[in-house]
């Protein structure tokens, strides 16, 4: 501690003071001290001292404040003794809860932008936060934080068998014998999946890939007659037919990731085998020449589950042609195609097949001019 001592010297006089102690000793002056007390949070300590002002008590007593304590009485205050000094500490507690997960911490950060960084929480575009970033810190509040997240996951699906029935004279007529068990596919999904605030916003399917093919049930029946019968389903409604379909340009699927058709090779990214119905439209129906998508319907327009083939997608499907899927229907669902043509006569023809689809690497073509709709 600074101290400020004056000397008397009995029978001399202090050079520059003329003053003359008679006491016959030497002694020493000592300025009084103070009593105080300091109200530091929860601690509460006294102290004995001879510093004038609060400041230079502070600094003598190594005493820190950070930039954002309050301390009372200012700390240009002369000390008295008796005198009671509160120092309130800023170190607010903060509920932070980070997509769903809550956290108390305290902290000495002072805005709301300051935190986060120091807590190394980052904040995309698209984040939400329920408080503004120069928003002041406040003891008990709370900071929710909403952020996006991606990941990926994959799924594996059963793919159906289907069932091939043949006549056969080798057996009595009314009878059948199974030849061969159907076995399921395997078709394996890759998936992004999107969070926002630690739940599930959105998946999308980036992927599908057909990694066991199905074999088929095959049954043969006893018939007065030999033959092969592969039945079709009774097909859906359809409506009033246009026009018959003009005929289609020839095709060619090469072994390569071409296909040739109309004479023109076209390379190909993914190869989907799907079940594939057919439809057309009625005029005077609400739906009448209209799609999903805003096009127009015409030869080439296929209706697909979104979550498989995304709106837009430029595909060549077998014995169809080059198409687009450009519709949706209650009834498709994943791994069906639904394809349209001008009459009716046509969709019950065509009723249900396994069709391999493929999505051409070329999206800029035209299907429309293409098809000539």
């Amino acid at each position: 501690m600074k101290r400020k001592i004056e000397l008397f010297v009995a029978g001399l006089a202090l050079a520059g003071v003329g003053t003359v102690i008679s006491t016959g000793r030497l002694a020493a002056y000592q300025a009084p001290s103070h009593t105080i007390t300091i109200i530091d949070e929860d601690m509460r300590t006294q102290y004995e001292t001879p510093e004038v002002y609060l400041n230079e008590f502070l600094d003598a007593n190594d005493i820190e404040l950070s930039d954002y304590d309050v301390i009372y009485p200012s700390l240009d205050t002369e000390l008295q003794d008796g005198m009671r000094i509160t120092i309130e500490r800023w170190n607010p507690q903060v509920e932070i809860i980070l997509n769903g997960k809550s956290e108390t911490i305290q902290t000495q950060e002072y805005m709301v932008a300051d935190l986060l960084r120091s807590e190394e929480i980052v904040l995309k575009e698209n984040d939400q936060i329920n408080v503004a970033l120069n928003e002041i810190i406040k003891d008990g509040m709370e900071i929710e934080i909403n952020t996006y997240e991606t990941g990926r996951k994959i799924v594996e699906m059963p793919v159906p068998f289907t069932t091939e029935i043949h006549k056969t004279t080798s057996l009595p007529e009314g009878s059948s014998e199974i030849i061969s068990d159907g076995a399921e596919g395997v078709k394996r999904q890759t998936i992004e999946v999107v969070y926002f605030g630690g739940k599930v916003k959105e998946e999308i399917l980036l992927s599908t890939e057909i990694v066991e093919q199905p074999r088929p049930q095959v049954i043969v029946e006893g018939s007065a007659v030999e033959q092969v019968y592969i039945p079709a389903p009774t097909p859906e409604p359809v409506y009033i037919p246009q026009p018959t379909q003009p005929k289609q340009p020839t095709q060619q699927v090469n072994s390569g990731k071409t296909i040739t058709w109309g004479g023109k090779t076209y390379e190909y990214t993914q190869k989907l085998n799907m079940e594939a119905t057919a439809y057309t439209h009625q005029p005077g129906d609400r739906w009448y020449n209209k799609t999903a998508s805003g096009m127009p319907t015409f030869v080439g327009m296929v209706a697909v589950d979104r979550d498989q083939i995304s709106l837009g997608t430029v595909l060549y499907v077998e014995d169809y042609g080059i198409a687009i899927a450009g519709d949706v229907g209650g009834a498709i669902d994943w791994n069906d195609i639904d394809l349209y043509f001008n009459s009716t006569s046509e969709v019950y023809n065509f009723g249900r097949q396994y069709k391999n689809v493929y999505i051409l690497k070329d999206q800029s073509i035209d299907v429309q001019a293409l098809r000539g709709a």
